[in-house]
């Protein structure tokens, strides 16, 4: 599934809040007790309002980020958000949430590097017994960089050095596109392990499903089993948006 918003022509804040509403509108929430979602990107925007709306369900969400705490004059992109602010809203709505220094609440990293995506992967597996549902993949860490670049031809962005195409790229990219393909292969081979229907190719080179199952709680046989992936994109993956590093890659993402 991808869902395409419009997500920096908004208020971020109050997206959260339209999401928020139009979950909550229905009047027979959905029970997501005993479901696992991890939410990239979860301290301001999309991200929160999916994370909090998945929380008031019930679900257990791990959120990422880079924004730990509130702050009080600096703002992420002028719009604020942090994961300590998402959690404690997560609570309050009776979902629960993970973080690494205490007991059982949020994890921060940075998706500039792969092995902190990979450890967040290995500790879900851990913690949920191979459990995950699903993933939403919206981190995004170039709104600042896009913006104050809008308009500006490819060929112009970074320098005249042979270096600063692959450096442009990187910078809007390397979180929204490059990071969303990475979470979204390591949460496949989770979700299709815990179903059972993991395939390995044999040094002959015949694919056999894999003989090792995670272990399932004796009452989950009634749930649906996990697999779903989302891909948060954006209107510039429609049409010309901000420039060319940007709009591929949402194309991509979309």
């Amino acid at each position: 599934m991808i869902i395409v918003l419009p997500q920096f022509l908004l208020d971020l804040n109050s997206l959260c809040d339209l999401i928020l509403k139009t979950v909550t509108a229905e009047k027979k929430l959905p029970d997501l007790k005993g479901y696992v979602c991890l939410v990239t990107g979860a301290s301001r925007g999309i991200g929160r309002g999916i994370a909090l709306a998945l929380g008031g369900c019930g679900a257990t969400v791990y959120i990422t980020g880079r924004t730990l705490k509130p702050k009080e004059d600096t703002k992420e992109g002028d719009v604020g958000g942090s994961l300590e602010e998402t959690a404690a809203d997560i609570k309050s709505r009776g979902g629960v949430w993970f973080f690494p220094k205490l007991s059982n609440l949020v994890f921060l990293f940075y998706f500039h590097y792969d092995s902190q995506v990979y450890k967040l992967f290995s500790r879900i597996r851990t913690e949920q017994k191979g459990r995950l549902d699903l993933l939403v993949n919206n981190a995004f860490a170039a709104i600042n960089y896009i913006t104050s670049h809008d308009g500006m031809s490819y060929w112009e962005l970074e320098g005249s050095g042979d270096a600063a195409a692959a450096k442009a790229w990187d910078i809007v990219n390397g979180v929204g596109l490059r990071n969303h393909y990475i979470c979204a292969t390591l949460a496949t081979r989770m979700m299709l392990e815990y179903r059972g229907e993991l395939t390995t190719t044999t040094q002959s080179g015949d694919s056999e499903k894999e003989t090792q199952k995670a272990s399932q709680p004796s009452d989950d046989s009634s749930r649906p089993r996990p697999g779903l992936i989302i891909n948060i994109s954006s209107i510039g993956g429609l049409r010309f948006l901000f420039n060319v590093a940007y709009g591929v890659g949402r194309s991509v993402a979309s």
